[in-house]
């Protein structure tokens, strides 16, 4: 084989080191990490023979320029994936993906259970008071603990809105607390 299949360009944005540790070892792949720093054409350069573009999903991650839009699929004519770390799509315009034949993929769900794990531990920092409690602690003197005192989850209601990877998992850590948990989701039936 001479040269790469498939050329992967990312920008320097953080990502999971994980994803670079995991194309070094595939045949044929080629890692290209675009830096924003350097001038804009080089990066551009970079993605015009890129077989993927590995972008980030966050608007307030990547730059206006480095979201995916027809203006930028015209730069690429080697493009045929579009993929995006995160379960979102906000940075990029599937329909003229779609139109030019480029692949669109996510990650939908590989940090559900982290996200899910993080709701729960500020449901449990607002019940029990802990950064209040914890501020109070540091500057102040002589009040009470009923001042701070929280509340217990168990027994209370939890309205979940979005039954997806996340909040089916939520739903899932609440009931392990004892919590009751309404949902609505768009997409169930009412038998769901």
């Amino acid at each position: 084989m001479n040269g790469p299949r498939f050329r992967v360009l990312c920008l320097d944005i953080w990502q999971n080191p994980a994803f670079a540790e995991r194309l070094g070892r595939e045949a044929g792949v080629e890692l290209v990490t675009a830096k924003l720093a350097d001038p804009a054409e080089r990066a551009w350069e970079a993605l015009a023979t890129a077989h993927v573009y590995h972008a980030s999903s966050a608007k307030d991650d990547l730059p206006r320029p480095w979201f995916v839009t027809e203006a930028l699929l015209a730069r690429c004519p080697q493009l045929v994936c579009v993929s995006v770390y995160g379960a979102g799509y906000d940075t990029v315009d599937v329909a003229a993906c779609t139109r030019a034949g480029v692949l669109v993929v996510n990650q939908a769900g590989a940090n559900a259970q982290a996200v899910a794990e993080h709701a729960f531990g500020l449901i449990l920092g607002l019940a029990h008071r802990i950064g209040e409690s914890d501020r109070r602690l540091r500057r102040e003197r002589g009040f009470t603990r009923e001042a701070v005192m929280g509340h217990q989850i168990t027994g209370k209601v939890l309205g979940i809105v979005g039954l997806g990877n996340t909040g089916t998992r939520t739903a899932r850590i609440a009931r392990a607390f004892d919590m009751t948990v309404l949902a609505t989701d768009p997409y169930l039936t009412p038998e769901e």
